[in-house]
């Protein structure tokens, strides 16, 4: 056997043998060890609750974004009719009671699916509210001239200035005992574009908390046919929200930037009738009696988009069929024709007030982009809406929030409606401990 052969033996011999060891400790700390079964890491999912859950956080929980919302536990909230069959015996007020029949008309008869989530931090409770309603409308008793009838009111008078419509809200009302109710109410059309809830106390009867209002009723007198006293200055609608973000309001339905509504309307539906119905339609509708041009022009929202000041420039150009019914006219006459178109399309019947000039302990805002909404679409994605208050605000008309407490409330929903709602009225919250 050479040299070589003999020392690959022995190299080989002691690689068996410190293998032979090494598996001999491992036996013996084996042996020695007790093992403890690895837990692994939970990983947070939304649950379903039976009641609204409110945990604490220390993360950031004012946009709906938010990692905390998507593994926040969750309530649906079955909904039954609460007020239906109401429809306002006022004169003047036309066409507001679009869930009359309550479930069977929401959202087209389809189901709201009502869902809360809830969570507080040291200084605020948060509530994210998501519903599916597949029309916008955005309108609260807007400005209507020579307008629709109201199938609900029979033999209402419909002449001269109506006041139709309303709006998609949401109210959740807490209870603060002694028959007192802290109501916080988003409204698309009179708290949404400011970024704030209206602000509530039922206490035998519903009213705003004290403070000045942010909307404030658009008219030159004291009932539903006055007529309304202001229309969009022409300058783009834009607003900071105290609540973080910038927004354009959408001057088809939303009035900030306002000037004094002029025109005779009267004259200007006679001059209407006279050079445009022919084309246009004698209610508006685009169903001429000449020639049916298919251009409405009482589409809620559509030419009140339009400045006085655009009026000429595309009525005018040649481009328009009646451009040369509309040149003929005097400036007085043209204004007079603008003030009815605005009539056919339906003027705001309120103007909002910067949020630094009025005073909401509520804020609350939306997924809807105000800059232009389009009422004749479809709201795919149906509503969310947030709700930041503090826990204690200090006042005595808000109710005060504290951890390990349960607080009863109800919720209503209401679909371009006013009077009727459907929703639940035997909700509890629960504020979680900390932990």
């Amino acid at each position: 056997m050479n040299k070589l052969t003999v020392q690959s033996r022995i190299i080989r011999c002691c690689d068996i043998s410190w293998l032979s060891f090494k598996m001999l400790m491992l036996l013996l700390f084996m042996g020695s060890c007790t093992w403890e079964e690895i837990t692994p890491v939970k990983i947070p999912v939304s649950e379903e609750k039976d009641f609204l859950d409110a945990e604490y956080t220390l993360n950031s929980l004012d946009k709906f974004s938010a990692p905390h919302w998507k593994t926040a536990d969750y309530r649906i909230i079955p909904m039954t009719d609460l007020v239906t069959k109401q429809v306002d015996g006022t004169d003047g007020i036309l066409n507001t009671s679009g869930t009359y029949n309550g479930l069977a008309d929401f959202n087209k008869g389809n189901t709201p699916n009502l869902t809360l989530k809830a969570a507080y931090d040291d200084d605020n409770i948060y509530v994210v509210i998501a519903w599916d309603d597949i029309s916008f409308d955005p309108s609260q008793l807007r400005w209507v001239y020579d307008g629709p009838a109201d199938p609900l009111k029979s033999g209402a008078n419909t002449a001269g200035w109506t006041s139709q419509g309303s709006d998609d809200k949401l109210m959740i009302g807490f209870d603060m005992g002694n028959n007192k109710k802290d109501v916080w109410e988003w409204s698309l059309a009179l708290s949404e574009p400011l970024g704030y809830a209206i602000d509530m106390i039922d206490d035998g009867g519903l009213k705003t908390d004290t403070g000045d209002k942010l909307f404030i009723r658009n008219t030159t007198g004291t009932d539903y046919r006055s007529g309304p006293k202001y229309e969009w200055d022409g300058v783009e609608q834009q607003l900071e929200r105290m609540t973080g973000g910038f927004t354009i309001l959408d001057p088809g339905f939303y009035l900030l930037n306002t000037m004094p509504f002029t025109g005779d309307v009267a004259n200007g539906d006679a001059l209407y009738q006279l050079e445009c119905a022919e084309c246009h339609g004698i209610k508006g509708d685009g169903e001429g009696f000449t020639w049916a041009t298919k251009v409405p022009v009482n589409i809620p929202g559509v030419y009140n988009r339009l400045s006085r000041g655009a009026f000429d420039p595309i009525l005018g150009n040649i481009s328009h069929g009646g451009s040369g019914h509309w040149v003929k006219l005097s400036e007085v006459e043209k204004n007079d024709v603008i003030a009815r178109i605005r009539g056919f399309a339906g003027v705001p019947g309120y103007y909002l007030e910067d949020p630094a000039q009025a005073t909401s302990d509520v804020f609350a805002y939306s997924n809807v982009q105000l800059a232009k909404i389009n009422s004749l679409a479809k709201n795919e994605e149906g509503y969310r809406v947030m709700f930041k208050r503090a826990l204690d605000t200090g006042s005595n008309e808000d109710i005060v929030f504290a951890p390990g407490n349960v607080y009863n409330f109800e919720i209503r929903l209401a679909d371009h409606d006013g009077l009727n709602y459907i929703g639940a009225i035997s909700e509890k919250l629960i504020v979680r401990s900390k932990p």
